[in-house]
């Protein structure tokens, strides 16, 4: 992917996976996103950029004709550890890993038994970050590792063979159900585009482009992923846990949500999902503007 004439970066909702504070490349895309090249105050040039493509310039370069953006990976994705900056925590993987030994190479190969697995990466007890994989993920690093943020955890296969089960409706509303469940969290999310300017024991403090200033209330025992000074884009986690879908919907608009809901469903069910319960279940939540007044009366209350 390289850009023909040159001009300014300008990344269209593109969302990166943490980077190590070295990194080698700019980042690994997290979902879909686009590149936009400016010249003279207008796009030129525009390319479309997946999950696991490495990006490799920078958001508002310049760069010069001929120059490569982007490499597209269409094997595999990469799975980072997402915690706090200057933090150290410990690799747990929920099924032992099994090393297998290649004996024509001498080369070794990690892999799981069974499946799905449960990562978590925890410090002081405190878990900062739980995911649950497919068991066909590659682990790069074993139980008991210690990891700081950006580092590689795992390689997820970004193609599945068509052979896999088709999810059912009942599996798909119930992964769609937003009710808060007792043993996961629920996520901070940022309701705009903004800066941390403060954050406390009760609250964080974040200021809008506009320079409007918004307080939302810090929930309780939650791992905060932001520190004073960091810019965030609307939707982005503020704290440890799962992200409110209906939040989301408020924030981002049916398109970007629409996508986000099969970027998701892609990395964590690893199944296709036929269209027709795509629609009905869409229609549901779209149906009498459910999402966008609950999100929005939470928001206003949260916000001063």
């Amino acid at each position: 992917m390289r850009t023909i004439g040159g001009g300014i970066v300008r990344y269209v909702d593109v969302r990166l996976l943490p980077c190590p504070e070295d990194p080698s490349r700019i980042g690994e895309c997290e979902g879909p996103g686009r590149i936009d090249i400016i010249w003279q105050e207008r796009v030129v040039e525009s390319f479309e950029v997946g999950a696991g493509d490495a990006i490799l310039v920078a958001d508002d370069a310049e760069v010069a004709p001929d120059q490569e953006l982007a490499v597209a990976d269409p094997w595999a994705r990469s799975l980072r550890a997402a915690i706090p900056l200057g933090v150290e925590a410990v690799v747990r993987w929920s099924e032992p890993v099994e090393i297998l030994i290649d004996e024509g190479t001498g080369l070794t190969r990690r892999r799981f038994t069974r499946g799905p697995v449960t990562l978590t990466l925890a410090a002081r007890e405190q878990a900062l970050m739980t995911r649950t994989v497919e068991r066909d993920v590659t682990p790069l690093v074993e139980t008991g590792a210690i990891v700081r943020r950006g580092d590689l955890l795992a390689s997820l296969p970004r193609y599945r063979a068509l052979r896999e089960l088709v999810v059912g409706i009942d599996t798909l509303r119930a992964w769609l159900d937003v009710r808060p469940l007792d043993h996961e969290p629920r996520a901070l999310v940022a309701p705009c585009d903004a800066t941390v300017v403060e954050l406390d024991e009760t609250s964080i403090v974040l200021r809008a482009p506009s320079e409007r200033v918004l307080t939302l209330p810090r929930p309780p025992r939650a791992v905060m992923l932001v520190v004073v000074g960091d810019n965030v884009r609307a939707g982005d986690p503020l704290s440890d846990g799962e992200r409110d879908h209906r939040e989301l919907f408020d924030v981002w608009g049916a398109a970007r949500f629409s996508g986000h809901l099969l970027e998701e469903l892609e990395l964590i069910c690893g199944r296709r999902v036929p269209r027709v319960y795509w629609a009905l279940v869409l229609r549901a939540m779209l149906a009498g503007g459910e999402l966008r007044g609950v999100a929005a009366r939470a928001r206003r209350a949260r916000a001063t």
